[in-house]
Order: C-alpha cells, then structure tokens, then sequence
C-alpha cells in the first residue's frame, strides 16, 4: 500500500492472510524481499520523492533486517536519482529519502479536489479527456444505431472541444457515426454519463 501526502510517503509491506504453513520468519523474510525489489521499482516508475518510510512485516532475526535494507538498495542502485537509506529499525520501519526529478504520477494525473476544500484529489483535466475519449471509443466499439452523445463536466468538455477535434473526427470516420460531447455544469468533474442514460 502507497500513501502519498504533502510532507512523506508511506509503503507498508504485509502478506495479506497468507503467513505460511511451517516457518513464519521465513515467509515473513522472503514477502519483505520480494517487496524491496517491488518498492524500489514503485517508486521509480511514480517518481517519488521526499520522505519515505516503509513499513516491512517485522522480522526478528537481525541478518534478515540487514538483507532486506541491502537487497532495497542494491535495487535502487538503478535508479538515477540519488536516495539516502537508513536503518532498518526492530519494528520494521525503514526511512529513506529520494531527491524527485518531476512531479510523481499521482500529481501528474490529479488536482486538488474543490469539492472538500481541496483537503483531497481528484483527478486532473488531462485524465478526465483521455478518460471521456475512451468512453467514446468503447461506445463506438460496442455498436450503436445513433449518434454517441456523452455529458461531461464543461471544463472536460472545453479541452476536448480545444484539443481533440481530429481525434473525433478519426473516430467519426472510423466507426460511422455522430460524437457529440455535452457540457453538463450539474455533473461533478469525474462524471461522465452518456446521454441515452438520462
């Protein structure tokens, strides 16, 4: 689980129900090395960057601490932006820091939410089009009879409008039929509904 908030990110590591049948540090030991090589790769691919703390299972013999700090950063050796690891410590927590090169996914694909005084997120302008478009196209693909009308919020519906006309006019063309994005203010930013539904 990857827990992004303004001051540091959290990871936490578990096996879900499954603890093993005979020896549970080995299971336990073994989770927690698969999950370092995973982590490291997570955080590359979301470019995280900050304070990172990760909570691995706990383990209690102390070589196993020690493999599971050295097999994170052997992972992260990859990685081309610096990161600073600690400790493992007895509970099983592991700080690090990572300098960040851009925004991570989670920014890059949201914005602060207006609906809850933007205490959470949802998702950008950017990924609400790309999302409405492939509504579109999936519609289109299902076959329909009509024209496709789908109602989206106007800021949505205002980027399609300035941004994907020719990928409309493609999808005209390709499946034979009418597109027609709806601008709906009563609609919340993440809605998209199509019009025979109403």
């Amino acid at each position: 689980m990857i827990d992004e908030t303004e001051a540091l990110t959290t990871i936490d590591v578990n096996t879900g129900r499954y603890v093993g049948k005979r020896n549970l540090e080995e299971t336990v030991y073994r989770t927690n090395m698969e999950a370092a090589a995973e982590i490291a790769r997570q955080i590359r691919l979301r470019d995280i960057g900050g304070i990172i703390i990760i909570d691995f299972i706990d383990m209690r013999i102390p070589g196993n601490r020690e493999q599971v700090t050295q097999r994170l950063t052997e992972c992260l050796r990859r990685d081309h932006s610096r990161a600073n690891i600690f400790e493992l410590t007895e509970l099983g927590l592991l700080q690090m820091t990572r300098k960040r090169v851009r925004k991570s996914l989670n920014k890059a694909i949201t914005q602060p939410c207006p609906y809850c005084k933007r205490e959470g997120y949802i998702l950008s302008t950017e990924s609400m089009t790309i999302k409405a478009l492939r509504t579109v196209e999936e519609i289109c693909r299902a076959g329909c009879d009509g024209p496709v009308k789908l109602r989206v919020h106007p800021r949505v519906a205002e980027q399609i409008e300035e941004r994907f006309q020719e990928q409309i006019g493609r999808l005209e063309k390709r499946y034979g039929v009418r597109i027609e994005i709806l601008a709906d203010r009563e609609l919340h930013f993440e809605q998209i509904i199509e019009d025979h539904v109403l």
